[in-house]
């Protein structure tokens, strides 16, 4: 079964301004199948990226995501069943349901996010892709 698994990660630039990284890893090949960063990533801009990784892709057969807000709004919670997507909700606070992405970002905080101060989003984009 091709099963990807969906989750953020949270840092700071130099000047102290938040950003996120929104990761989404094949949990059969370990590959990250798409990285999306920037201060504020809502529901529509993830629904483009599906859209984007779809068209290149295909779609996959079972997701698994956590109880975020920008994955409980209406139109997140629509695309899926637009696609025939089997999606499964981790229970809250039990981030090992999530394994392969938490496991992601936790190499990819050690090796790229720890390691660096990033000046501006453009340098955080460019190292961390």
């Amino acid at each position: 079964m091709q099963r990807w698994s969906m989750n953020f990660v949270h840092d700071a630039l130099f000047s102290g301004n938040q950003f996120r990284v929104f990761n989404l890893v094949d949990e059969y090949t370990r590959e990250a199948i798409a990285v999306e960063i920037d201060y504020s990533l809502s529901s529509e801009r993830i629904i483009r990226l599906f859209e984007r990784v779809r068209e290149v892709r295909g779609l996959l057969e079972q997701l698994i995501r956590d109880n975020a807000s920008e994955f409980t709004n209406r139109a997140f919670l629509a695309w899926p069943l637009q696609h025939n997507l089997d999606v499964k909700n981790i229970r809250p606070g039990k981030p090992t349901e999530n394994g392969f992405v938490e496991s992601y970002n936790g190499k990819l905080r050690d090796e790229c996010l720890n390691q660096y101060w990033f000046r501006n989003l453009a340098e955080a984009r460019r190292r961390i892709e």
